[in-house]
């Protein structure tokens, strides 16, 4: 699978482009997330709604994207497992 996460004639990365050794690119799955949520604000305030409105969803679906992955895997950690992620965060 090739390792570029560009799709030709666009600047934003394929969704779930993948590394060499076949997980997901946080970075690229991040970038995905935050052009998909700018493009449906931008269609929002295209149709006139509140801007205030629209920034503040905007933040709130982008936020709980970035969160739902890690959140996800702290509660399917076993004891073991999140221990060592409790290890890796504060030391």
């Amino acid at each position: 699978m090739a390792d570029d996460t560009r799709r030709p004639g666009r600047d934003t990365p394929r969704r779930g482009a993948r590394c060499k050794l076949g997980f997901v690119k946080p970075r690229s799955s991040i970038e995905v997330a935050r052009h998909e949520e700018l493009e449906r604000a931008l269609r929002r305030l295209a149709r006139g709604e509140d801007p205030a409105r629209v920034l503040d969803e905007l933040s709130r679906r982008l936020a709980n994207r970035l969160l739902h992955a890690p959140t996800k895997a702290l509660h399917e950690a076993d004891g073991e497992a999140l221990a060592r992620l409790s290890s890796l965060a504060w030391g």
